[in-house]
């Protein structure tokens, strides 16, 4: 990959003079701007309630781009983008088991317990799994985020990348035991009153909690945008780079 001169972009020439090879590297080089750009954005709006569904659009779309543009900037680039899916599928494959046996067991559940409290104790205990199911399914996914544009960062952005997803670790887990204390207590007035109004406040808290992983999305998406800004320079992919096309 020739590059036009000193500190300029690579790849920055007219369509009709380059090779099928380097037009096949700019609209790699170009999906992968693209991509990391909705993904670093993605990051910042996930924490934010109504807000995450834009969020999980725009990081499926950024996720997408990214996977098309990765052959541009070599093998190693390429195979951590292949595993960052793969983590990701299984952290979606978790996510959709964990509700899928939540959902089982509540209906199974309410028609096996005849004592009102035995079945409200199994209900907590249902509410309880599928929390730190989601947390875990989270976690399994926070690290496909990682990978995906971890071959293009320089070691700062490497090191903000892995000090976001620890930071967004241990924010999910105070969050977890904050929110895991007050569930049996908001399940039990749910059924023996039919008062939903804790569940609701609960919810509530949960989402304002939520808002505390700002800072490490910050921190990540930052690191994207380190990324971002390596590519949109010129940086990467250098001269020296060798695509991954097979």
């Amino acid at each position: 990959m020739a590059s036009s001169g000193t500190g300029s972009r690579p790849f920055q020439r007219p369509w009709w003079n380059s090779s099928p090879v380097q037009n096949k590297d700019l609209t790699s080089i170009g999906r992968t701007e693209t991509g990391i750009l909705l993904l670093a954005i993605s990051l910042l709006l996930g924490p934010i309630p109504y807000l995450m569904y834009v969020g999980y659009l725009l990081g499926i779309i950024g996720s997408v781009l990214v996977i098309l543009g990765r052959k541009a900037f070599g093998q190693f680039h390429s195979n951590l983008v292949k595993l960052s899916v793969g983590i990701w599928v299984l952290g979606i494959i978790v996510s959709i088991l964990v509700g899928f046996s939540w959902g089982y067991d509540v209906a199974t559940g309410i028609s096996t317990y005849s004592s009102p409290a035995s079945e409200q104790a199994f209900l907590i205990s249902a509410f309880n799994d599928l929390i730190v199911g989601v947390f875990v399914s989270a976690a399994i996914i926070g690290i496909a985020t990682v990978l995906i544009t971890y071959a293009l960062q320089t070691r700062v952005g490497r090191v903000l990348l892995i000090t976001g997803y620890v930071l967004g670790l241990a924010i999910g887990v105070s969050i977890l035991s904050m929110i895991t204390s007050q569930v049996n207590a908001a399940v039990s007035q749910a059924l023996s009153m039919q008062d939903f109004s804790a569940l609701t406040n609960l919810q509530a808290q949960s989402q304002l909690l939520g808002l505390v992983s700002l800072i490490p999305a910050t921190v990540s998406a930052f690191a994207l945008y380190l990324a971002y800004s390596r590519v949109r320079s010129g940086e990467i992919p250098s001269s020296t780079t060798v695509p991954a096309w097979s």
